[in-house]
């Protein structure tokens, strides 16, 4: 028995050494970012062809573009996969590229590849070359100076030839033509004329060449004039996407109902005479298309293919047509294509894949027995802006910022992430980088701001309904707005306007109503609802029926008045939770960087820290597990060096921040910066300028998720373990063991657990 005994006690001090351990570690872990990227860069242009023909080598795929590394070899921007391994091309290219031309375009002409190159941009000028690959180094193809600063540049293949599209400068008249190679010499059949310079694509059919120019296909006369042959006419915005020739026909798809007023389902043929329906069409729209194998291919949104007697092919995004009957090409979901390449029975594609694994976003993928192979992702975390603002909506993570890309697909302003892919939301790219996001009965709202000194009618809010994103107009007085709140179920908006009176407004059915009955007159940065009142928060300092407004206001429904003002200056973005106004800000009088919070009655200075110290600087804050967090920078070595990180921390007892995260870094050590945080589930989300941690990438957005709070151990299930490691965690004060919130540790912090416990994990 007293040898039971010892073994026991060994054994139970063992496990409060282990669980003592855990209960000192951030309890938030960094999740690896949304499909972090094998290939670090943007591809502009994929090819596939066989360098030894018919040879006993294997198909080869060639990549280009602005592409820095490959899984952790360095790529100087192209590499080939020759079924095994990815590696560089020679010596590659030098960047930079430019991305307005196309920047590096491949071309396969039978077992040859050339590749196009451009630098430079429309304003300094562009340069071009034209490189052809030797089995070993890129060698420049002859005589190919004729359109070496050319403002247009385009190669393509042409039947078994190679096609520039380029202002010929030297020729005497600098005229825009289609140069063909033949391996030997140039010839330049077609000078383009200025109706058609900026056609997508351009194809020969019986004699006449063909330019597809927006929605429409015109053909060259004979006389140097152009005819349109066909146009999309329905819906109201329609797109044409692609144009090939297949069977001595040109095909059309993209996005329309009918063509030259005659209803057809987004694709149809041209024998240089009269146009048909290819079958009875699409259900979908179609975005490439590609012939080889006697087949001509459609991928894209595509839907169903109909057969003339009306039988529906069900497709996952990838056709074939014979010029007879549709047939699905893949058993797998293609998903958002950007390109295609197809030599006899190989597809080299770009786009999305889903199998059995999950959803690969923006891949490089082969197919085989009507099945896709994923050779490499390309989707990374990386937004090649900043993030503003996030939310949720329909149960995905949405966001708002300076960004254009996400995960490594041009996305624009707004995306959305679903777990397993970024999506764009197409935001209007005419528009300004949107703000805050916020939802409203079931309608996502964004803020922007209109052109810099603009003074005409701009759009400063949006709303999105369905796929669409439709401006909210300000009657001429717009220029920006700051901030949004939703207050008696209507719709707050805030910021800097040129209508006099006018600093903020209120939303009456689909109009804004300026100044909640006689308004704020100067510029309002924030705005927040408490309980039934509203504040604002701005610069400006006058009064509303004599009462004086110096800053800080409310609004009770009827009328303005000044609530007691802060004890520190405040200005943040205000956060609303557990009955209190949550704001931090920097007052320089006082020299203190602080966390302060409003209950409607007084301000109440949470966290306080001496500027000259630089100890944490938060810059965001959030509400998560029923407790406040604050992401922020840390300056470690300050005032040696301003060398910083960010991470996230908790406010526990005695105005306590403890971390419960690992430290983010950014690749410059003086940038590291959080400018937005959320909490989402189990995860606080936040935006700003890192890299990752030391464990983990995950650059400029990144979750830290968080273990079920019972879990106290983090093993992933409940049992003993967890109460000896909340005991300790109790033992030591550690914030942890405030299961209650208190601020205090007593046995209702253990009731509190024993029923969080009880309660289980999801």
């Amino acid at each position: 028995m007293k040898l039971l005994r010892s073994v026991m006690m060994i054994v139970f001090s063992v496990i409060l050494t282990l669980s003592s351990a855990r209960a000192q570690q951030p309890i938030g872990q960094w999740q690896p970012g949304p499909k972090a990227s094998s290939v670090s860069g943007s591809i502009y242009s994929i090819e596939t062809w066989d360098p030894d023909g018919s040879g006993p080598a294997p198909q080869h795929f060639a990549i280009g573009g602005r592409i820095d590394a490959i899984g952790s070899e360095y790529i100087n921007n192209i590499a080939m996969w020759d079924g095994t391994s990815w590696q560089q091309m020679g010596d590659g290219f030098v960047p930079p590229f430019s991305e307005e031309l196309g920047g590096l375009q491949l071309k396969r002409i039978g077992n040859t590849l050339f590749a196009g190159v451009t630098a430079g941009n429309a304003t300094t000028g562009f340069s071009h070359s034209l490189k052809q690959w030797n089995g070993n180094a890129w060698a420049e193809v002859p005589s190919s100076t004729w359109f070496a600063a050319s403002n247009r540049f385009t190669v393509f293949r042409h039947e078994n030839k190679l096609a520039v599209y380029a202002r010929n400068d030297e020729m005497p008249s600098e005229q825009y033509v289609i140069g063909l190679w033949d391996g030997v010499g140039w010839s330049y059949p077609v000078t383009v004329p200025a109706g058609v310079q900026l056609f997508k694509r351009a194809v020969e059919l019986k004699g006449y060449w063909y330019f597809l120019v927006n929605k429409s296909v015109y053909r060259l006369n004979a006389d140097g004039t152009t005819t349109e042959v066909g146009v999309a006419t329905e819906p109201y915005y329609p797109n044409v996407s692609a144009m090939e020739v297949f069977n001595n026909e040109i095909y059309i798809t993209g996005l329309f109902h009918e063509w030259n007023d005659v209803p057809r389902n987004s694709i149809v043929r041209f024998d240089g005479t009269s146009w048909s329906p290819v079958g009875v069409g699409l259900s979908g729209d179609g975005s490439l298309l590609r012939v080889g194998n006697d087949r001509i291919y459609v991928a894209g949104p595509v839907g169903s293919g109909i057969n003339p007697d009306g039988s529906v092919v069900p497709s996952s995004g990838f056709l074939s047509w014979n010029g007879t009957s549709w047939k699905n090409e893949s058993s797998e979901p293609v998903l958002s294509p950007f390109d295609l390449s197809i030599d006899g029975d190989i597809q080299f594609a770009r786009g999305g894949f889903q199998g059995t694994n999950p959803v690969f976003f923006n891949s490089l993928a082969t197919r085989t027995n009507n099945a896709w192979q994923v050779v490499t992702t390309l989707s990374s975390t990386t937004l090649n802006g900043t993030a503003y603002s996030t939310c949720e909506y329909n149960d995905k993570l949405v966001v708002a910022g300076s960004f254009d890309y996400a995960g490594g697909l041009h996305i624009g302003h707004v995306a959305t992430w679903d777990g397993t892919m970024w999506r764009s939301m197409n935001y209007p790219s005419s528009a300004n980088a949107p703000g805050q996001l916020l939802e409203h009965n079931g309608v996502l709202y964004t803020s922007t701001s209109g052109p810099s000194g603009s003074t005409g009618n701009y759009p400063v809010l949006y709303h999105f309904i369905g796929t669409t994103w439709i401006p909210d107009y300000y009657y001429g007085y717009q220029v920006a707005v700051r901030s949004m709140a939703v207050y008696e179920d209507s719709l707050v908006v805030a910021g800097r306007f040129t209508q006099p009176s006018v600093a903020i407004a209120s939303q009456n059915g689909n109009t804004f109503a300026g100044g909640l009955n006689i308004g704020l007159t100067q510029y309002v940065q924030h705005i927040a609802v408490l309980g039934d009142d509203l504040y604002a928060w701005g610069s400006f300092a006058s009064s509303v029926s004599g009462v004086p407004l110096n800053g800080f206001a409310k609004w009770d429904g009827s009328q303005w008045s000044e609530p007691p003002l802060p004890t520190l200056e405040v200005g943040s973005r205000p956060l609303v939770a557990n009955d209190r106004i949550y704001m931090y800000g920097f007052d320089q009088q006082a020299g203190l960087v602080h966390i302060s919070a409003f209950d409607g009655a007084s301000w109440e200075v949470l966290y306080s820290t001496p500027t000259t110290t630089r100890l944490f600087y938060p810059s965001a804050l959030v509400w998560h597990d029923d407790a406040l967090h604050a992401a922020g920078t840390v300056y470690p070595n300050y005032p040696i060096s301003f060398e910083r990180y960010v991470d996230v921390r908790r406010f526990g007892p005695n105005g306590l921040l403890s971390s419960v995260s690992e430290p983010l870094y950014a690749p410059n050590t003086t940038i590291a910066q959080i400018n937005n945080a959320m909490s989402r589930g189990n995860s606080i989300w936040v935006t700003g300028q890192f890299l990752g941690s030391q464990s983990v990438m995950c650059e400029r957005i990144a979750e830290l998720r968080f273990t079920c709070y019972p879990d106290c151990d983090g093993s992933g299930s409940l049992n003993i373990f967890d109460y000896i490691c909340f005991g300790n965690a109790f033992s030591s004060n550690d914030p942890y063991a405030d299961c209650d919130g208190s601020g205090n540790l007593n046995i209702f912090d253990y009731i509190c657990f024993g029923n969080a416990y009880a309660a289980g994990c999801p």
